[in-house]
């Protein structure tokens, strides 16, 4: 979808967590697991509410707006939002029309939405002040969404002045009580400085759309729901609409809610789902449809529907899940002694069930693969990747035994409930023993003294010094390249973190039509249309090694595993077919690559 509408962002998004990773030369002795505590089962429904109050200009300036376009997003919004945001509405033209607060029931909302008529003026400010005093105090965000043409008129001057000064007087009110105003302008000819309704979104942090045609009025209603209130989904489907069919492949089953989303710039009807659920629910409007799946028992989908022809229609599937957390801890010392008295550290592992299924693996998901999840451990923050169904980070030994781990998926594509803090306890290790006194042992002083005759004796035989070391010698690095090898493979590049924090696909570098030496990790990313800029990959080179095997030669500063053992700096390091690299760069971007095998006919 071209974006065809001005936005006006001013919300700071807030500063992410900060990656930190401990990393240990190796593992010592064998690891205690510790027993399991699991989060108690929660309310069916989330953590925290979010309130949002839809404010619609009913005025008869309103009527140009044609097909109820207005009260089409309206509804489209409500009924695309996750359990945990409440909605309200209120319509006003000379004075209030109707309202319903965020605590009512949906369907006495839909009513009252679908009830609007557009008469008389345009009374901003007593459509404000109505809509502020319908938000709860324990709700966790307020956000207030106002549908105008931009005007704020009444029957005389006098009456317009103090309709402008109570918009005024509200949006202060809004600004003060950290109350959010976003602002859909419809159809408005007007320059943006000129409109007194705009002030709501500037003074409070809100965005501003402008909106003319049905693609724009899409545009805007979509960027709402899934950047300013924060909805999280997946688009599953995008294109002509002529068979008026989709087929959709859900991540999984172990969601509560599954919402798929259909919109078109045509007219949609006789929409009917084809799908397993413990329960189906679709709500139509004009330009869109939502199809709920409560507890979804298959992942294939289908939705049937009819439209024009040369219609455009756009599927997002709105996932929702209700998460059980499980931590384990286990201490790297299983014995303690004299001289190591405490642990050298833990190892936090996390797993992520549900609340119906503890012992379902949601980590396991598609949505999750790969996936860096910000964690804060004790109130220390890490970053953490998803591997093999579970998250593990090492921590400092804590003396109290309690591991205490909030986890953070706001940048996964769903919505989750239930990620409240979950602590685990283990004791500490007891402390062995001190070893028995031993006896005098004479033996070594005695091959002491035979050592320094033997050593004399070769003095006055060979008339020079030959002084044997018992020092330990570096570990000697692969031999390096010979000429007679050459590149065979590919790499798969995965990138876990970007630096900027955007989505990069899976890329594929072949090796083998490399016909140099040498070839630098900079030169792969570069060819594969990656742009980390100056983070270490210069100073990683990858060479042809013997029996098709492929050497790492790490000289930066970067952090590199290989199957979990570090790489150090300034040595050459093997890896054979199926093997997987991770590098974390000097800027926490994080890379995953995969030497893999290719077939013969890839080669030709």
């Amino acid at each position: 979808m071209k974006n065809i509408f001005r936005l006006s962002h001013r919300r700071e998004t807030g500063v992410r967590d900060i990656s930190k990773r401990i990393i240990a030369a190796g593992f010592l002795a064998v690891v205690l697991l510790l027993g399991t505590v699991l989060l108690p089962a929660a309310a069916a429904g989330p953590d925290s509410s979010r309130e949002v109050i839809f404010l619609l200009d009913a005025s008869n300036s309103m009527n140009h707006i044609q097909n109820n376009t207005a009260t089409d997003m309206i509804r489209e919004m409500a009924y695309s939002l996750p359990a945990g945001y409440d909605v309200g509405f209120v319509s006003y033209e000379t004075d209030v029309q109707s309202f319903i607060g965020p605590q009512a029931d949906l369907s006495e909302f839909d009513h009252t939405v679908l009830q609007t008529r557009y008469t008389g003026y345009s009374n901003a400010g007593a459509g404000l002040e109505t809509a502020l005093s319908l938000f709860s105090e324990t709700a966790e965000a307020k956000e207030v969404v106002v549908f105008s043409d931009g005007e704020i008129v009444m029957s005389h001057t006098a009456a317009t002045e103090e309709a402008v000064a109570k918009f005024d007087a509200m949006v202060g009110q809004a600004a003060g009580q950290g109350i959010t105003i976003h602002t859909i302008l419809l159809n408005t000819p007007a320059a943006e400085e000129t409109l007194k309704i705009l002030d709501a979104s500037r003074r409070t942090g809100g965005s501003v759309y402008h909106a003319k045609g049905q693609s724009e009025i899409e545009a805007a209603a979509e960027q709402l729901l899934f950047s300013d209130l924060g909805v999280g989904q997946l688009s599953v489907g995008a294109g002509g609409a002529r068979d008026g069919r989709l087929h959709i492949t859900l991540p999984d089953t172990d969601m509560e809610s599954a919402k798929i989303l259909l919109t078109s710039d045509q007219p949609l009807s006789n929409i009917t789902t084809d799908a397993s659920a413990q329960d189906i629910r679709v709500v139509t409007g004009r330009h869109f449809a939502v199809a709920e799946l409560t507890r979804p028992a298959q992942t294939s989908v289908g939705l049937s529907f009819t439209t024009a022809s040369s219609g455009e229609i756009h599927a997002r599937l709105i996932p929702e899940y209700q998460v059980c957390l499980q931590v384990d801890a286990a201490y790297r010392e299983k014995e303690l002694t004299e001289s190591q008295p405490e642990p050298a550290g833990a190892i936090v592992t996390i797993h992520a069930g549900t609340e119906r299924n503890p012992e379902a693996s949601l980590f396991a998901s598609e949505l999750f693969q790969n996936q860096a999840i910000p964690l804060r451990v004790n109130g220390k923050d890490y970053r953490a990747a998803v591997r093999d169904g579970s998250i593990q980070v090492e921590v400092p030994y804590s003396p109290d035994g309690n591991y205490t781990v909030e986890a953070d998926f706001s940048g996964i594509a769903g919505n989750f409930s239930g990620l409240t803090p979950v602590t685990a306890h283990q004791d500490k290790p007891a402390m062995a023993p001190p070893p028995p006194e031993p006896e005098p042992d004479y033996r070594p002083l005695i091959a002491v003294v035979a050592l320094l005759g033997g050593v004399l004796l070769l003095i006055l035989r060979r008339g020079r010094q030959k002084v044997g070391s018992t020092g330990l010698q570096a570990e000697a690095s692969p031999a390096p390249p010979s000429e007679e090898y050459h590149f065979s493979g590919k790499l798969n590049l995965y990138i876990v973190r970007a630096p900027d924090d955007r989505d990069i696909p899976p890329q594929v570098f072949p090796l083998y039509r490399q016909s140099r030496k040498r070839v630098r990790l900079h030169y792969i990313l570069s060819s594969c249309g990656i742009d980390f800029g100056d983070v270490g990959a210069r100073e990683i080179d990858l060479l042809p090694g013997p029996d098709r095997s492929l050497l790492f030669e790490n000289s930066s500063d970067c952090t590199v595993l290989k199957n979990r053992d570090l790489m150090m700096k300034g040595r050459v390091f093997p890896v054979h077919f199926e093997e997987k690299v991770s590098i974390t760069f000097t800027d926490d971007s994080e890379l995953i690559l995969q030497y893999k095998n290719v077939r013969p006919n890839e080669e030709r």
